[in-house]
């Protein structure tokens, strides 16, 4: 079955963010391997400075779940899975056709190997930023001016890449130069998602910041806690 590039988009977006919102001490950045052949959401983590990959969404192909032994057996190396469970294909499909909405990622934490706690953590900047950017993707399915949300960096080779579309994120002003501890690979530029509104892009960092494109700074998370709900924030940010 066909499905439009809006759809994957926003079931890819649903699914990375809600992985990251239960296990907050992943992230995610977009790739593109074979040299830009692919689209991947990848979610991950940063152990000892080095980059551990969990899983990886193709959009127009198939999820690839990776399992870390450092995480179940104390080592330090990353490996797959057996053949039958690393790989699963027709994801969009599955996702859409489950009466259970939650059905699709608990395959997928189950293979990957990872913790289920009780129940979901607080969103902290990081995830809250996510979840108003997978928000914002399912809002923009009908917009007529829908355009793919992109990473800052297009990494295009395991972490070698340059950095796309400069001249917004640079209205972020100095934090788009600053590296912070938990950047991936040591790179500021994965924390900056770019985003077409109805009146122009945004920018959002993964640190729970946005800045709109009338220059405007929205501090999202705290927004958030003064009572502001993910949908509406996912509003503002596209300029609706």
């Amino acid at each position: 079955m066909q499905f439009s590039d809006r759809v994957r988009e926003a079931e890819s977006w649903w699914l990375v963010s809600e992985l990251v919102r239960r296990h907050p001490e992943l992230t995610i950045i977009q790739t593109h391997p074979g040299g830009g052949q692919y689209d991947c959401l990848e979610v991950g983590r940063t152990v000892e400075g080095a980059w551990r990959k969990v899983m990886d969404v193709n959009r127009h192909g198939s999820i690839h779940i990776m399992i870390e032994q450092a995480s179940t057996q104390g080592g330090g190396e990353e490996d797959d899975l057996d053949d039958d469970d690393w790989m699963i294909t027709d994801w969009v499909q599955r996702a859409l056709a489950s009466d259970d909405p939650h059905a699709l990622l608990k395959d997928v934490e189950q293979r990957a190997g990872l913790a289920v706690h009780g129940s979901t953590p607080a969103s902290s900047r990081r995830t809250l930023a996510f979840r108003v950017i997978a928000s914002a993707a399912r809002g923009a399915m009908t917009s007529k001016e829908w355009s793919p949300i992109r990473n800052w960096y297009f990494d295009s080779s395991g972490g070698g890449g340059d950095e796309q579309g400069a001249a917004g994120p640079d209205r972020a002003g100095p934090r788009a130069r600053v590296s912070l501890p938990d950047d991936v690979m040591g790179t500021p530029a994965y924390r900056f998602w770019m985003l077409l509104g109805e009146t122009g892009e945004t920018i959002v960092e993964t640190d729970g910041r946005a800045w709109l494109p009338s220059g405007r700074e929205i501090d999202l998370f705290q927004l958030y806690r003064e009572g502001w709900g993910v949908q509406r924030l996912a509003a503002e940010v596209l300029a609706t």
